[in-house]
C-alpha cells in the first residue's frame, strides 16, 4: 500500500510542530516531531555527562544506546535504554543551547533520518522538522515551509518561558554541513509571522486537499460484550426515562486520543456522556468504588479506572496521560466534584494540568437536565424530565497555551475550557 507523507520543515519557533500536529488529526495520519529525536538523544549526551563538543564521545554513546521510536496511537514515542524521554527533558534549557550542536554531526543524522523514514511504512504520516523536505522525504510532493521574523519566533519562545537564542540557531541550523536547513525548491513557504495557528493550518489542509490528499477514515475502537451490553442498556434507559437526545456528536468524530470535559451535576453524567457516542470512552473513578467484589470485577470492563484520592492528581495525570497517548478518549470534569445547586462551578486545576502534559485535544460537553434527573440530595433518581447532551467543537491548544509555566498556566486552560462548556445551549431547532 502506498503511504502518504506530508513534509512540514521550518527554523524554530515557525509554528511546524503545532500545524503538524493539527494537519495530522484533520486527515488522521500519524504525527511525527523528527526535532524530539535529536532534542531525546540531546538530553541523553547531557544525562551521561559526556561532553558535546567531544564528537567521538557522543557518537560512541549512540551506538551503544538503544534507541526506540515507536507509536502509541497516532504520536511518536522515544525511549532509550528503556527509559521515557519525557517533553520536560526535551525542553531543558540545557537542550536548547546544544540541540544544535549534536544535530549537526553527520552520523548522528545518518541514523535518526533512517528511524524517521521508517515511520512511513507504518502509515501515512506528517512529519515536521528541517530536513523533511529535502532530505527524510525528498521524493513526497507534500512539502511546506514555514518561515517567520526572528522577533516574532523569540517572541514566541518567550512566551513559552523558554529562553533560546533564534539566531544562533538558524545561523547553526543553516551553516552546518550535514543536512542543512533550507527549503526544499518545490516546498510552498508560508510566512506565519502575522498568522494565527489556525489560519496556517487551514491554509496548509486547503492547499492538500485541493492536490487529492483525502482522510483516513478512523478505525473504530471495538466495545467489549460488556461495555456493549452495558452500553446499549443505559442508552435504552436514559432514552426511554429522560427522551435523551445529543446535539453534535460529528464533532467528537476526530482521530487519536481526545479529553471530553463535561459540566458535573449528577451522576449520570458520566454514562450520559458515554451511550451519546458509538465508540468506547474511558473515565476516572476513586478507588473505593472498586471495593465490592461485582464492581471490581465490573468496573475494569468498564474502561473505569482507579484513582487514588490521597493522591488523585499524580494518579490521575499518569493514567490519563498513557490513555490518551495511545489514542484512547477519556471523560474528565472540570468542575471537579458535582454541582450543589445545578449551576456551573469554577474550574479547577486538573484538567489543565492534564491537558497541559499531553496536548491532546479537549471536546467540550454540556449536559442538561441531569441534577432535575438526580441531584446530589437525592438517594435515587427520578424517572421524568428531559436530558441534553450538547457536544462543542474541538479545543486545539496553542504551543504557547501548553508551555505556559506553573499553576497559573494550568488554571487558564482549565478556565478556556470551562468557558467553552458554559458556551453551549441546546440547539433552538432541535439539531
Amino acid at each position: 500500500m502506498h503511504f502518504v507523507a506530508i513534509a512540514i520543515d521550518g527554523p524554530a519557533a515557525s509554528g511546524k510542530s503545532s500545524v503538524a500536529r493539527r494537519v495530522a488529526e484533520h486527515f488522521g495520519f500519524l504525527f511525527i516531531n523528527s526535532g524530539a529525536m535529536y532534542r531525546a538523544f540531546t538530553w541523553w549526551v547531557l544525562e551521561n555527562r559526556v561532553n558535546p563538543a567531544d564528537s567521538a564521545a557522543v557518537l560512541s554513546l549512540l551506538h551503544r544506546s538503544r534507541f526506540e521510536c515507536a507509536l502509541h496511537g497516532r504520536e511518536s514515542v522515544i525511549r532509550i535504554d528503556d527509559r521515557d524521554v519525557t517533553e520536560a527533558c526535551m525542553r531543558l534549557e540545557a537542550v536548547n543551547g546544544t540541540v544544535s550542536t549534536i544535530a549537526a554531526l553527520p552520523e548522528v543524522r545518518r541514523v535518526l533520518v533512517a528511524r524517521q523514514q521508517d515511520f512511513r511504512s507504518m502509515g501515512d504520516v506528517v512529519m515536521e522538522g528541517r530536513d523533511i523536505g529535502t532530505v527524510v522525504f525528498p521524493d513526497t510532493p507534500f512539502k511546506f515551509f514555514l518561515e517567520a521574523s526572528a522577533e516574532v519566533r523569540e517572541r514566541r519562545r518567550r512566551a513559552q518561558g523558554i529562553d533560546d537564542n533564534i539566531r544562533e540557531r538558524d545561523l547553526k541550523d543553516s551553516s552546518r554541513e550535514a543536512d542543512p536547513l533550507r527549503a526544499a525548491a518545490d516546498a510552498r513557504r508560508i510566512d506565519t509571522s502575522h498568522l494565527t495557528l489556525e489560519e496556517v493550518t487551514a491554509k496548509v489542509i486547503e492547499i492538500l486537499q485541493i492536490e487529492g490528499v483525502k482522510p483516513r477514515p478512523p478505525a473504530r475502537p471495538v466495545m467489549s460484550w460488556v461495555y456493549r451490553l452495558t452500553y446499549d442498556v443505559s442508552k435504552a434507559f436514559f432514552r426511554t426515562a429522560y427522551a435523551m437526545e445529543v446535539h453534535h456528536a460529528e464533532r467528537a468524530a476526530i482521530p487519536g486520543g481526545a479529553y471530553f470535559a463535561a459540566n458535573h451535576a449528577s451522576f449520570l453524567d458520566p454514562p450520559l456522556v458515554g451511550t451519546a457516542l458509538e465508540e468506547p470512552i474511558h473515565y476516572l473513578a476513586r478507588n473505593t468504588l472498586f471495593k465490592p467484589p461485582l464492581f471490581t470485577w465490573l468496573l475494569p470492563r468498564l474502561n473505569t479506572v482507579p484513582v487514588d484520592r490521597d493522591n488523585a492528581e499524580l494518579s490521575s495525570l499518569r493514567i490519563s496521560m498513557q490513555l490518551v497517548k495511545e489514542g484512547k478518549k477519556m471523560v474528565v470534569f472540570p468542575e471537579g466534584t458535582r454541582t450543589p445547586d445545578g449551576s456551573l462551578q469554577p474550574a479547577q486545576r486538573g484538567v489543565g494540568l492534564l491537558v497541559a502534559k499531553t496536548g491532546v485535544p479537549v471536546i467540550p460537553v454540556r449536559i442538561f437536565g441531569s441534577f432535575e434527573a438526580f441531584p446530589r440530595n437525592r438517594k435515587f433518581p427520578r424517572l421524568d424530565g428531559k436530558i441534553h447532551v450538547v457536544f462543542g467543537h474541538p479545543i486545539q491548544f496553542s504551543e504557547e497555551e501548553l508551555a505556559a509555566k506553573g499553576k497559573a498556566g494550568q488554571q487558564a486552560i482549565s478556565e478556556r475550557v470551562m468557558q467553552a462548556i458554559a458556551n453551549l445551549a441546546v440547539p433552538e431547532n432541535g439539531s
